[in-house]
């Protein structure tokens, strides 16, 4: 049973882990990205909004897809904002979508060293990532509380 905690321990603190370095990596990009260098793209595709993949919501990668030519170069992106990661629901996207047809020629924003790295709203609040962070921590200390509990318990037997 102590293998099967340990085990059980150490998926979790990799599933944080990971899920921690997509949230830092975000709200570096948030702030790296309020400096970037606009230009104008085209949009590629859009959702079908009358069939969401997820019971009315969307993935901030599925909503949109769009290029943008740097140099001789042409590259593609699907990120909206990156301090908002999480699920759009169907009104959101439908209003983004509207949005983005009535725009003449799409604003990208694009990292000027790697201009792989684009998104159509840059810089912005980190306000969920920070909240998505906290969790973890919260989380975290949650587990460990359980686990301290657990050996607590099996000393007093």
């Amino acid at each position: 049973m102590k293998a099967l905690w340990r085990l059980t321990l150490c998926f979790l603190l990799l599933g944080i882990a990971k899920s921690a370095v997509f949230v830092y990596q975000d709200i570096r990009l948030t702030s790296a990205s309020a400096g970037w260098i606009m230009t104008k793209g085209r949009i590629v595709g859009l959702a079908d909004v009358n069939n969401p993949p997820m019971k009315g919501k969307f993935k901030s990668d599925q909503i949109v897809e769009y290029e943008f030519d740097v140099g001789n170069q042409t590259y593609s992106g699907t990120a909206i904002s990156f301090s908002r990661r999480t699920a759009w629901y169907l009104n959101e996207v439908k209003s983004l979508i509207s949005e983005l047809k009535s725009m003449p020629s799409l604003p990208i924003y694009y990292d000027p060293l790697s201009p792989s790295n684009s998104v159509l709203k840059p810089g912005g609040s980190n306000r969920d990532n920070i909240w998505f962070f906290c969790s973890q921590i919260f989380f975290i200390i949650l587990l460990a509380m359980l686990i301290l509990a657990d050996f607590k318990k099996r000393k007093q037997v």
